[in-house]
């Protein structure tokens, strides 16, 4: 009877895998996946911002490079360029630095900028893939160093807990994962976001 069984069971998987290869994806009536993340739009002219990411998932948009830098069109890549007063041209900052005042993101790429929150920056990730475990929609970056691409990204988020002071929570987007580290001797990178579309 076990034999039996085993033997109805390998029959039934075998028609399941016919049945999900051969069965014509148009004849589900589904239509195929889409993207996620697509060229945000101005909120105006309607205009492609091709520095800008929209999440389709959540409603937030992103910078498309890591901090400092912006989208050049010319050469269809990132580049540091253009910095405003009070932006430093490196990408790993403290994390002090990257939240007081009005913080690193806003004064680099406007008012609607920010650093996120926990929740927000590890909706990105990508447990599919590592090195970058992103998107490939995002550009990784560099490293400081000049060698790979960056590994942790500060968030908003200081740690609060058992009275810990002096920890701020990151996300590790070389491996894909949420650490928390020392906010004070740290230097690490930033991805901003902004809730509202460009203008």
């Amino acid at each position: 009877m076990m034999g039996f069984a085993w033997q109805a069971l390998k029959s039934s998987v075998r028609l399941g895998l016919l049945f999900c290869l051969y069965l014509p994806f148009a004849d589900l009536g589904l239509a195929a996946p889409t993207a996620r993340f697509s060229v945000a739009t101005s909120s105006g002219s309607g205009a492609s911002v091709p520095g800008v990411l929209k999440d389709s998932a959540t409603g937030l948009y992103w910078q498309k490079c890591i901090f400092p830098q912006t989208w050049n069109p010319s050469s269809s890549a990132c580049a540091t360029q253009n910095l405003p007063s009070g932006v430093p041209s490196t990408s790993a900052v403290d994390w002090g630095s990257a939240t007081f005042g009005n913080g690193y993101c806003t004064k680099m790429y406007g008012s609607a900028w920010r650093l996120p929150t926990l929740l927000e920056l590890r909706s990105l990730l990508d447990r599919s893939r590592v090195n970058p475990a992103i998107d490939s929609s995002f550009d990784p970056g560099s490293a400081s160093g000049g060698s790979g691409i960056p590994d942790f990204f500060w968030t908003s988020n200081p740690v609060q807990w058992l009275n810990q002071t002096g920890y701020a929570w990151t996300v590790n987007f070389y491996y894909g994962y949420v650490y928390f580290t020392s906010s004070t001797s740290n230097p690490y990178y930033l991805r901003c976001v902004s809730s509202t579309q460009p203008p």
